[in-house]
């Protein structure tokens, strides 16, 4: 049976630093917009492969995890899996991390420590090419078998395994291998928000700020729909119109339309595709 559209929703722990208008925070996310929600804000130790908060104070002193995981008392299908990767520095931890098996093994099952300390549903890898398509999905793997490990061995539901991917093809045959990939996990997200925008924008000068309204997200949506993806993913929750500026309303616009990655179901690559575009998405 074919299940229901997935909605991932992004939430970057840095937003809690903005300016006071712009200030966002966990409790600003209404509980029933989104089915997943990534925290990006974990990171991987490159030397001890480790895994733990990129920010104690927004992540644990002021209760980043805590407020997030907690959306799940209003919302007890919401599904909180925290980021690993990203950028920068990350990316070579995780090229430390998928090294060798031994590596691999070691970081598995220090995110099965820190996921079940903070109560996480699972785990989303964001490790962007180049590396080896062996390396990467080597890495993916190996959390899939430790959460496997996690589960036979504790009796708790597994946990769930995501992973970004890249929007373009040559990257993909090149970096990815999709068969080992897709075995792996859940659902991954492709990210869309690298295409050309094609909703409105604001430009002055040498700046430019892309946006959607109801008209692109509509389209955005039938798109994701025409292609059979599993669903829409927004890059990130915190600049949507969270205090109804626009419209007087906040979070105004269906939440299935907010879409800008693409991701795959276990096994079933067609319909487990979120499709996630944001607003930089080639017209076709």
């Amino acid at each position: 049976m074919k299940s229901a559209p997935r909605v991932v929703c992004f939430y970057e722990n840095w937003a809690r630093y903005r300016p006071p208008l712009g200030r966002f925070l966990p409790t600003n996310i209404p509980p029933h917009l989104c089915t997943h929600i990534h925290y990006v804000g974990a990171g991987v130790h490159a030397e001890t492969l480790r895994v733990g908060p990129l920010d104690v104070f927004a992540d644990l002193v002021t209760g980043g995890y805590r407020s997030t995981v907690e959306l799940r008392e209003h919302n007890p299908d919401l599904k909180v899996l925290p980021m690993i990767g990203g950028s920068g520095q990350q990316q070579d931890s995780l090229r430390a991390a998928a090294a060798t098996a031994e590596s691999r093994k070691q970081l598995a099952e220090a995110a099965v420590e820190f996921l079940r300390e903070h109560d996480f549903d699972g785990l989303d890898v964001d490790w962007k090419p180049p590396h080896a398509p062996e390396d990467h999905a080597g890495l993916l793997e190996a959390l899939r078998a430790a959460f496997d490990r996690d589960t036979t061995s504790t009796g708790r539901r597994r946990l769930l395994l995501a992973v970004e991917l890249t929007p373009h093809p040559d990257e993909l045959r090149e970096h990815f291998d999709m068969e080992r990939v897709t075995a792996a996990v859940d659902y991954a997200n492709v990210l869309g928000y690298r295409y050309q925008d094609v909703g409105p924008y604001a430009a002055g000068e040498d700046q430019i700020v892309a946006f959607d309204d109801e008209t692109s997200l509509q389209m955005k949506a039938r798109m994701a729909r025409e292609a059979g993806l599993g669903g829409v993913a927004a890059w990130t929750v915190s600049l949507d119109d969270f205090r109804g500026f626009c419209t007087g309303e906040p979070f105004s616009y269906d939440p299935r339309s907010q879409g800008w990655h693409v991701g795959y179901r276990r096994g079933r690559p067609a319909d487990n595709t979120n499709a996630a575009y944001h607003s930089r998405l080639r017209r076709q």
